[in-house]
């Protein structure tokens, strides 16, 4: 029976970050030491103000809301989902929570305990940048993708004029995928994923006849809307794409583009002749792309790095880590952690 269960918690832990970065052996080292959680709704994991317990969570089934304390009630700051890992930032930083962590509806999480963990993170160097990339982008869960509030942080950095405001550090590239990969909207769900499946490629654009986006399909999509539902893959994409689509011209600044998709909570933002749903798509970006247009994740540092072949452009970038860097002992995260990072892309620049 408990091999069962180890073996269930593998396969469950192997499609997710950090997780998916560990050996078959490492992941079976990790899944045999961890605790499964149950919570009902409402029920506390841990409040602000505590110490920060020996372990860190996964969301296995339900969700999990971290709040904060406003002036009259509990606010709701963010969201884990299945898969989301949180409880990280406290563990690593060795201090205490700075939000309470509530279940959301009753609930499975994982616990990992950290001592099963320190040793991969110490030689693991995708484990460490990954944690890392969170850190730099302000999240306090630990995900892919990054939260409403979140993004913001993440474009706008800490800066703030006399009167408390952000301000936006200046234009950055917007990197949007072309051509987009789409369907025709009497297609089949079967023939949308064979073409995802192709292109390698975790959404698809559902278009008209005159390739004007009328809706869009995305994995989780599937997961929710027709695998949840017990569906046939003959279903048609009407039936289960997200739609109306959010659409905007080519020629917007980064800044208006992410703002149109923090307004809209978009994970995709597509992109047509006149900015309007009933005009041709050009182009299509989603929220990773703009994470990889920032380039203030250790990840895309190191990978510009190993890309650069100019002295001048190894110096920028290197100054660059280290503003990355002192984000890190500002926020007190554990020194160990930080060498740990910070070997890595010296060794990259060497």
């Amino acid at each position: 029976m408990a091999n069962v269960i180890v073996n269930r918690i593998i396969d469950f832990l192997k499609n997710y970050p950090p997780f998916s970065f560990l050996s078959e052996e490492l992941l079976g080292q990790v899944a045999r030491e961890v605790d499964v959680l149950y919570f009902e709704t409402d029920e506390l994991l841990f409040q602000k103000g505590d110490p920060a317990k020996s372990y860190f969570f996964v969301v296995k089934e339900g969700a999990i809301k971290l709040t904060d304390q406003g002036e009259e009630m509990e606010e709701t700051v963010e969201f884990c989902d299945e898969g989301d890992v949180f409880g990280v930032l406290a563990l690593l930083g060795k201090r205490p929570y700075i939000l309470n962590a509530r279940a959301n509806e009753p609930s499975l999480v994982i616990a990992v305990p950290v001592g099963v963990f320190e040793t991969i993170l110490n030689e693991n160097s995708q484990v460490s940048l990954y944690f890392a990339a969170g850190f730099a982008a302000g999240q306090v869960v630990v995900r892919t993708g990054l939260s409403q509030e979140q993004k913001v942080k993440a474009l706008f950095g800490t800066k703030r004029n006399e009167n408390g405001l952000m301000l936006f550090s200046g234009q950055r590239t917007i990197r949007y995928s072309e051509p987009v990969i789409h369907c025709p909207l009497e297609s089949t769900v079967a023939a949308a994923v064979a073409e995802m499946a192709r292109a390698k490629v975790g959404s698809i654009l559902v278009v008209d006849q005159d390739r004007h986006p009328r809706g869009i399909i995305t994995d989780k999509d599937l997961r929710n809307r027709l695998i949840a539902r017990g569906l046939s893959y003959e279903t048609p994409v009407e039936q289960i794409m997200s739609h109306p689509v959010i659409t905007a011209k080519r020629d917007l600044e980064f800044s208006q583009v992410y703002l149109t998709m923090i307004k809209h909570r978009l994970h995709h933002l597509v992109f047509t002749e006149d900015g309007s749903p009933d005009s041709a798509v050009q182009g299509i970006i989603s929220d990773h792309d703009i994470l990889l247009s920032q380039g203030n994740s250790p990840a895309v540092l190191i990978k510009a790095l190993q890309e650069s072949r100019d002295v001048h452009d190894l110096a920028k970038l290197r100054n660059q880590a280290e503003e990355m860097l002192r984000y890190y002992l500002d926020n007190e995260l554990a020194i160990d952690f930080i060498a740990g990072i910070l070997t890595e892309i010296n060794d990259t620049i060497i």
